[in-house]
Formats: structure tokens, sequence, C-alpha cells
């Protein structure tokens, strides 16, 4: 028998993720359609217009995912297109998200749906956004109306997409919307008010039938020290962006653990302040994306072998990929990746799927369209997308590990 057979089985979900706002472009109901217009951005100042113009072309990008072999695709609902007023939710949106799923199914791939990937309505950010007293209860309500509408298709859920993320952007650093900067006490608040918003989604969202989890961004910490105590110690410390303590708060109510990981972050120690420092940019161009992210396949397995030990879940790899607009690493970048996934497999650590990020060239949030995360590139131009190399190595990955 193959060896990656005893680690992957026949229900092992092997996809590519996106998210509404990336894919199907602005709106005029999202807080960033809004921010795209007088916010900082720090690439182009371009709108994100139909993006990858999924909302119009699904079936062509659902088409091009089944031939590559894939059996799942992670989604995001844009909370925005459902529910466009206070209190008003639109049919049509979910209905034609419903269109969406059907089409998945009816092509054999999987859906992963998540209910909240950053963008937020504009009447509720008008409000403050999570920081709003009544966030949590107008969320719930959104998640009850899809779950309603759309529960009987979906099995698998993703109630928040990298709650640490946003906060740093949005509050630390001031780069997202809302454009808060070092607003410490503002993100302790909007923080327990997500793990509350994920904790009472998980009552509504979780069956004997369904799966339901976050998908947290996890680095792979490494101290650089000459000292290797000191080095653990670094590599235990809370660092920017990354979702380990939201996990703990969590952990109750989680049914399996969704990894975001792309690069290792090196921690160092300074004479000034703050003192303790982290860059995940790598010294050489040919180990590192066009965004300059350490490519670091070892960290994968690192990281899940940690989750395992501090959970006992099964983890989904929800997204994990590299910009890379000449597709001259992405494939190896893949087989190494899943090859150290196979490791952990082996030594007990249950893997469930392995969902590349991304599907097809999108919007990079502040960043614009410019870096190239797809598995599918995507001619803006003449807004049509060309599968790239990858797409069909990716396919032979898939048929090896489960041939």
């Amino acid at each position: 028998m193959d060896l990656a057979m005893t680690v992957f089985p026949k229900s092992f979900l092997w996809g590519a993720a996106t998210s509404a706002y990336q894919v199907e472009g602005g709106n005029q109901w999202s807080d960033w359609w809004s921010w795209e217009r007088g916010g900082k951005r720090t690439a182009d100042h371009t709108t994100s217009g139909s993006a990858s113009d999924f909302w119009n072309q699904y079936k062509l990008y659902i088409d091009l995912a089944r031939q590559a072999g894939m059996n799942a695709m992670r989604i995001s609902l844009e909370w925005a297109r459902v529910n466009p007023e206070p209190g008003q939710f639109s049919e049509r949106a979910l209905k034609h998200y419903g269109e969406i799923i059907d089409y998945m199914r009816l092509q054999g791939i999987e859906p992963v749906v998540t209910l909240w990937h950053f963008t937020l309505p504009q009447w509720l950010a008008a409000k403050g956004g999570w920081l709003h007293r009544d966030s949590v209860s107008h969320f719930l309500a959104y998640v009850k109306t899809a779950h309603k509408a759309l529960g009987n298709k979906v099995q698998w859920w993703i109630t928040l997409n990298e709650p640490s993320v946003y906060l740093y952007e949005s509050y630390i650093l001031g780069v997202w919307p809302p454009e808060r900067t070092f607003a410490l006490w503002d993100v302790t608040r909007i923080r327990n008010r997500l793990a509350r918003a994920h904790t009472l989604a998980y009552r509504i969202l979780a069956t004997q039938h369904n799966q339901v989890g976050i998908a947290a961004n996890l680095f792979w910490d490494t101290g650089m020290t000459n000292i290797p105590f000191l080095n653990r110690i670094l590599e235990w410390l809370p660092p920017r962006g990354n979702d380990w303590s939201f996990l703990h708060s969590i952990k109750n109510s989680m049914d399996y653990v969704g990894l975001n990981y792309y690069f290792k972050q090196f921690i160092k120690i300074g004479l000034t302040p703050p003192f303790v420092s982290a860059s995940f940019l790598g010294k050489n161009p040919r180990t590192s994306s066009d965004l300059g992210w350490e490519i670091a396949p070892q960290g994968i397995y690192e990281i899940c072998k940690r989750l395992h030990k501090k959970f006992a879940l099964p983890i989904l790899i929800t997204e994990n990929g590299l910009a890379d607009a000449r597709d001259a690493k992405r494939t190896q970048f893949i087989k190494d990746h899943v090859s150290w996934l196979a490791k952990a497999g082996r030594e007990g650590v249950a893997i469930l799927g392995y969902l590349h990020w991304a599907l097809v060239d999108n919007v990079e949030w502040q960043l614009g369209k410019k870096p190239r995360f797809g598995l599918i590139a995507m001619d803006y131009e003449r807004m049509k997308p060309v599968p790239r190399q990858s797409l069909w190595a990716y396919k032979n990955i898939i048929e090896e590990y489960t041939a």
C-alpha cells in the first residue's frame, strides 16, 4: 500500500481557498467598499472592482477546481451582501450563495464556508463595528439567517478568519479600516467580543453532522539568539497577529482547528524598547515569496504537532500559499508542505485536509491586486482566468497522495 494512503484517506479534503471580498470585489454595502475610496491604501489606489468576478463566473472556477482533482473549496459569505441594512437580509444574496454551493456539490466539491472574513456591513462599521455593544447580537442574527438558508447544504463551517490579524492590521498598525493605531483597549474589547461571537455561533451551527471551527493564523516562531533556552522562551511569547491565545479562549467550542500557515517568524532581542522584535522577511530571495516572506515548509509540521499536543483536535489546513507571480516556486512549495503534513499524519496527528491559498489571484487587502497567490492567474484587463502550470501540478500531487 502507498504510504501516503495510510496518512490521507479518501475523505481527505484537497482543495483551494478564497474569500468573498477578495474574489467578488467590493460592494456598496461593505465597509471596505467605502474605505477603498478614501483609506490609506499602501499599494495601488485602484478599487477592487469585481476582483476576480467570482460572483458571476463561479462555474468556471469550480469547473477548473474539479478538473484539477480537488474535492473541496473554501469560500466565504459577504456579511454585507447578506445583511445590507440593520435587521434586513437579502434573499437574493442568499439564493445566489446557495446556487454557488449547489454547483460545487454537483461537481463533487465539498464547500467549506467562512462567515466572517474581515469585512463588515457599512451600517455596522458606522456604529463602531465590533466595538458596538450589539455587534455580537448582529453577527448572531446573520449566522442564524445564513444557517437557516444554507445549513442543509454545508457541513464545514468557519465562524471567523484570523481574529488576531484583523486586530493587528485595523487597531495596531491602522492600515485597514477603521485605521486605528495602537488602540490597545479597543483590541482587548474586540478580542473578547470575537471570542464570544464564535462561542455563541458555534452553538447555532454545531450538530452531529457539522464541523465548526475558526481559521487561525499561526507562525513558526524561531528564536534568533545563541542561547537555546532563551530561544525557547522567545518562541512561546505571543507575537503579532498570532492566534494561539485566541484558540485557548475558545478551546471548548471547536470541532477542529483551522490552520492558516504562511511563514517562519524570526524573534530577536534588542537593546532598545520594545526589546523583543519579530520579522518574517527572508534574507534570500530564492527562498522567499514575492512579498519577501520566508518559505519554511517544516513549520507546518511543527505547528500541527503543537496544535495536536495542545488541543487534541483534528486539523484542517484552511490556508497555505505564497505570492509567486512567475509561478516558479509554487509547485515545490505545495510538494514540500504536503510532505511535512504527511509526516505529521504518520506521527498520529489527524489532518483533515489541505486548502491551498489561493484558487485564483485576488485583491490582497491593502496591497491591492499586485501580489499573485493564485493557482489560477487573473488577467484583469480582459477579466479572464488563466490556469497556471502549478494548478495541474497540484492535480498530480493530489493523485500521488490518494492513488
